[in-house]
């Protein structure tokens, strides 16, 4: 498999979760040279997981049961 099929594959599936790893990496590098590593990295991985977490947060409050239930059985709610 292809590294590029894979990565349009995965943009596909989970964009969420690779544009809060982008950011968290965007972050880390861009951070100061003040900070050590470790900060840079514990800051970047707190980006990465908040951002997720907010992006999940919205998905959540904007799906309704159609959305998460399998469209070859109706619905029984």
């Amino acid at each position: 498999m292809h590294i590029g099929s894979s990565f349009r594959h995965y943009w596909q599936v989970r964009p969420r979760l690779l544009f809060s790893v982008g950011a968290g990496l965007l972050c880390a590098l861009l951070l100061p040279l003040q900070f050590s590593l470790l900060q840079r990295l514990m800051i970047g991985w707190n980006v990465l997981a908040w951002l997720y977490l907010l992006f999940l947060w919205r998905l959540m409050l904007v799906s309704t049961p159609t959305d998460t239930y399998p469209s070859d059985r109706p619905y029984a709610g």
